[in-house]
C-alpha cells in the first residue's frame, strides 16, 4: 500500500513541468546617429536594394520618395542562437548555472536614406523578438551589431568599394 501511494506521488510530480526561469534583458538599446556616406541619395539608395538583396532580405517597403527601405521577417534558428544581435534575456530551467541566452527567432530591418550637405546619411534600425512559450512574444532590444553592417555594406557599395 505504502509502496502504491509513493508510485503514485512520483508519478504525479513527473508529470509536473518545471517552470521556465526567465531574466528579462539586460540592455537599452542605444540612440544612433545616420552615418554619412559620401555619395548622392540615389547612388545611397541604389546600394541599399542591392545589399538587402545580396544578403536575402526580402523587401516589404520601398519608398523612395521618402528615403524609407524595410525587409520582411527573417527567421533564426533556435537551435544556433547568435546573441551578438539582440539581448533576448536569458533563461534557465532549474538553476542559474543552466542559463542560456534566449534566441532571436524573428527580425526585420528599417532603412532610412537622406539627403544632405556632403552627400547622403543612412540610418539602420533592427527589430528582434523572440518567445519562450508559444504565443508569448519578447521584444529583444538590438545591440547595434546587425544595423552597423548594413549601414557599413550600403556606405561601401555606394562609394564604389
Amino acid at each position: 500500500m505504502k509502496l502504491g501511494i509513493a508510485v503514485a506521488c512520483l508519478g504525479i510530480v513527473g508529470c509536473v513541468k518545471i517552470p521556465v526561469r526567465y531574466a528579462p534583458p539586460t540592455i537599452t538599446p542605444a540612440d544612433r546617429s545616420p552615418r554619412s556616406v559620401a555619395a548622392s541619395f540615389d547612388r545611397t539608395w541604389d546600394a541599399a536594394v542591392d545589399v538587402f538583396a545580396a544578403n536575402g532580405l526580402s523587401v516589404v517597403t520601398a519608398n523612395k520618395a521618402s528615403g524609407v527601405l524595410a525587409s520582411g521577417v527573417s527567421v533564426y534558428s533556435k537551435e544556433n542562437p547568435d546573441s551578438t544581435l539582440a539581448d533576448c534575456g536569458t533563461e534557465y530551467p532549474k538553476t542559474p548555472e543552466w542559463r542560456k541566452p534566449l534566441a532571436v527567432l524573428n527580425g526585420r530591418v528599417n532603412v532610412v536614406i537622406r539627403s544632405d550637405r556632403e552627400g547622403s546619411t543612412v540610418l539602420a534600425r533592427a527589430f528582434f523578438n523572440s518567445s519562450i512559450t508559444p504565443g508569448e512574444i519578447i521584444e529583444c532590444p538590438s545591440r547595434g551589431t546587425l544595423e552597423a553592417r548594413i549601414e557599413q555594406a550600403i556606405a561601401n557599395r555606394a562609394i564604389g568599394k
